[in-house]
């Protein structure tokens, strides 16, 4: 049975994987945007099996992973279908707006459209390519929208049952409704924090310098104190120490122990370096 990423207070990187969105099955006759909810719900969970297997190796917890059943794969199917013709048609109504423009400069050259004194020929010729330039502006800015969605449907009508489409996560979002913007962008920065996680990144970690003579010591202790610290961080996410993250966030117990570190380094350098230096414990 999956054991997912419970909330802590002090951790803010579990605290946000934690809050992984709920996600429904897709079914005949729902909206475009649950279709498009479910796909990049799929795509995220493929996108995080990079991080799945050390994550639960660090720290004995799952990453959501969703299973389609032979229904909800033919739905989706068959959703992306019909999106993609109810698409095709919104661009069909933009490309309408040029023609028509087009249309009336041509009535203007033909005669078919005479000018006044109120309104000189040269007027209306002007005014008409303005309008000309205004529809295929209005008309490339909906098509680049409705295109990004095309895109997606037909990448999941191409893919067969299984096949990964977690490049869909990192598709543009222009022209999405909010929510699945906030959604996939949260998707991104839970992503973010995984990374955080299992490269045992932390903000206490000293700058090494290779190649530098001077600051041999410096640099020996260095990575001494940072392999310490890298070891800490392990332990801090370790399942077992859920009490120590609802108690410190990794900052607070890496500063807790940095002293001890400091003076483990300093004593390794002397050692190994061969300095003259008392080494007091």
């Amino acid at each position: 049975m999956s054991k997912l990423t419970p909330v802590f207070k002090h951790c803010n990187e579990m605290t946000l994987i934690s809050s992984w969105p709920e996600s429904f099955s897709y079914t005949p006759g729902m909206s475009e945007a649950l279709l498009l909810t479910r796909i990049f719900d799929i795509s995220a969970c493929q996108y995080a099996q990079q991080f799945a297997q050390p994550y639960k190796d660090m720290t004995d917890y799952d990453l959501p992973f969703i299973t389609l059943t032979d229904d909800e794969y033919v739905a989706i199917h068959n959703g992306c279908s019909h999106f993609i013709a109810e698409t095709e048609t919104l661009k069909k109504v933009a490309q309408r707006g040029v023609d028509e423009a087009e249309k009336y400069l041509k009535d203007i050259r033909t005669g078919v459209i005479q000018p006044n004194q109120a309104y000189p020929l040269k007027a209306m010729l002007d005014d008409a390519n303005t309008r000309i330039v205004n529809e295929g502006k209005r008309r490339d800015a909906i098509c680049e929208k409705l295109d990004s969605k095309i895109v997606i449907f037909k990448s999941v009508m191409s893919a067969g049952r299984g096949d990964d489409i977690s490049h869909l996560i990192n598709i543009r979002l222009h022209g999405f409704d909010r929510n699945i913007s906030t959604r996939v962008n949260r998707y991104k920065s839970m992503f973010d924090a995984l990374r955080c996680i299992i490269t045992l990144a932390n903000e206490k970690k000293f700058r090494v310098e290779p190649g530098s003579v001077v600051m041999r010591q410096n640099n020996m202790e260095a990575e001494f104190i940072n392999e310490k610290i890298n070891q800490a961080t392990i332990d801090y996410y370790k399942s077992i120490n859920e009490g120590l993250r609802n108690s410190l966030s990794l900052a607070d117990y890496t500063e807790l122990r940095l002293l001890k570190f400091k003076e483990d380094a300093r004593i390794n350098a002397v050692i190994t370096l061969g300095i003259n230096e008392p080494v007091v414990n």
